[in-house]
């Protein structure tokens, strides 16, 4: 048994039997563990637009109970969901950005947000003086004396 990193995660691989008919790497005699056990008890192996999704989050438990065939749309919802309800459950550092991204609306969150607007416009050549352009007052609609 060897391991293959996988971008950030580590999947197992196996040597591919001759008869697997599935994806194979490393010159052809390699394939991924959970590919191999789906297809050993189902028949199946996934299409271009299919994921075995390990239903625990463990990419070493490859029993069969932990495996099912999922679209990969349907795969990145579900990890996207998870995410987020991991992102949203972290303590959310005050005065930042982020935390107003993230619906913080105390004083601090906001006079950082209202700062990077700022820095923003005056980077891009917005400089309405706190006026929007177009308003009465703003400096283009000044007439020339």
């Amino acid at each position: 048994m060897t391991t293959i990193k996988n971008g950030h995660d580590k999947y197992v691989m196996v040597r591919a039997p001759n008869e697997y008919p599935g994806r194979r790497y490393h010159n052809g005699l390699y394939c991924y563990e959970h590919h191999l056990n789906y297809w050993n008890l189902h028949g199946i192996v996934p299409g271009p637009k299919e994921v075995i999704h390990h239903k625990d989050g463990n990419k070493r438990n490859n029993a069969d109970g932990n495996l099912e065939l999922i679209s990969r749309v349907a795969h990145s919802i579900a990890h996207a969901a998870e995410r987020r309800a991991i992102l949203l459950s972290l303590p959310m550092p005050h005065g930042t950005i982020n935390a107003y991204k993230r619906g913080c609306r105390c004083s601090n969150c906001r006079a950082e947000n209202a700062k990077q607007c700022r820095e923003y416009r005056w980077r891009v050549g917005i400089r309405t003086k706190g006026r929007p352009r177009g308003s009465p007052g703003h400096s283009s609609n000044w007439e020339k004396e």
